[in-house]
């Protein structure tokens, strides 16, 4: 694959600049054969995988709860971070959600037909801004509160003490795949108090 290929998928994915070459730069740096357990690193990668399905059945549950989609329900996300700063342009929301600046307008007209988010336009018309509205705010409250039940069912079945342990051994995994992808890509985790912790 030539660097113009490589440039034009970067962009089409909306990742940030040379997000693909410092992948590459690090997976290239890595041995060629496993080092370790190779057993153990697949069965790591199968419960990866098998957590990334349990995030999209996740996501299927929001969405049946809520009645939005996924492109709804990440704009609403997006639009929650900036918010409380100002109101942000298609263009800037559709780099952060993966999105077209055109499908982000759609979207969000969309999303403000049920009162979700409000729209800005400028002079010409076009959409200049889009802001999350308090109705919006509410429906991203009930999508995490649908998520939280969820998790915190798996939580009561494994405990405080295997939770605890799980999300030590999960944050080691992190902090060890994390040269692969940019801090940028990385969101930091949240610091909830877990039972008797």
């Amino acid at each position: 694959m030539d660097s113009d290929t490589v440039a034009t998928s970067q962009n089409d994915l909306h990742l940030p600049p040379g997000t693909v070459a410092l992948v590459r730069g690090n997976v290239r740096s890595e041995p060629t054969s496993p080092q370790g357990d190779f057993a153990t690193t697949l069965a790591i990668l199968d419960r990866v995988d098998r957590l990334k399905s349990l995030g999209d059945t996740l996501l299927q549950l929001v969405e049946q709860e809520s009645g939005l989609r996924r492109s709804e329900l990440a704009l609403l996300d997006a639009l929650e971070t900036v918010d409380h700063e100002h109101d942000d342009h298609p263009r800037r929301l559709g780099r952060a959600v993966g999105l077209t600046p055109d499908a982000v307008v759609a979207t969000a007209e969309s999303l403000a037909a049920r009162g979700l988010v409000g729209i800005v336009h400028d002079d010409a018309g076009r959409t200049a801004a889009i802001h999350l509205t308090d109705a919006g705010r509410a429906v991203l409250t009930q999508a995490e509160a649908v998520q939280i039940r969820a998790t915190d069912a798996a939580v009561r079945e494994v405990g405080p003490e295997g939770s605890r342990r799980a999300l030590a051994v999960l944050d080691q995994i992190i902090s060890a795949m994390s040269p692969l992808a940019p801090a940028a890509q990385l969101p930091a985790p949240e610091t909830r108090m877990l039972p008797g912790g």
